[in-house]
């Protein structure tokens, strides 16, 4: 009876001691990227050339498998049936590639622990393609534990890294209108004739 009571207590203070894994402190707007980086010193400096995976989105139709149930004689009866679904997939096509060069925009390198690396080490370690973490922003520990320790994290402005932001489309909206709803222009009119 004891050693029941001792396993309850064991089996109870393992329960409480197994906590929930603690969230990312952050949350990255864009989480980081693999890309492959070669780095260049340059006097003082440091120049980092980028290969990121170009990708094109579009949509791809499949077959799936959709378990079903039926009822067949009062019973409830299993069975898959075959649909298709058109789902949106991004197809890698190609790389792009990009300079980052710290003396034109901020350009930032950190290890795995968040340290600042010198611009020496980097060039070292990035002196062939070596795949890297980008970023737009300092990457939270909880994004980093799948990584190798000598990964290095390059962190540089969004407009450096992704290009220029894509314009937002421009929406006008009639004095009282329904900014959803269209606007149609109003037919032309001709002007009137001139009197003789």
């Amino acid at each position: 009876m004891r050693g029941l009571a001792i396993l309850t207590v064991v089996l109870f203070a393992t329960a409480a001691g197994a906590q929930e894994p603690a969230l990312p402190k952050t949350c990255v707007c864009s989480p980081p990227q693999t890309a492959l980086a070669k780095a260049v010193k340059i006097g003082d400096g440091l120049e980092i050339k980028l290969k990121l995976v170009k990708t094109e989105v579009k949509n791809v139709t499949k077959q799936i498998q959709v378990e079903k149930v039926k009822v067949v004689d009062g019973k409830q009866v299993k069975y898959t049936e075959t649909q298709e679904v058109t789902v949106c997939v991004a197809k890698p096509v190609g790389w792009r590639e990009v300079t980052l060069n710290h003396e034109k925009a901020p350009v930032f390198v950190h290890d795995m622990h968040g340290k600042s690396v010198a611009w020496d080490h980097v060039a070292k370690a990035l002196a062939k393609e070596t795949p890297v973490l980008i970023s737009v922003e300092p990457v939270d520990p909880f994004y980093l534990q799948t990584m190798k320790p000598e990964t290095l994290v390059i962190v540089g402005l969004p407009e450096a890294i992704y290009g220029p932001p894509l314009p937002s489309p421009i929406i006008t909206t009639p004095p009282g209108g329904n900014p959803a709803a269209p606007i149609v222009p109003a037919p032309a009119t001709k002007p009137p004739a001139p009197k003789p």
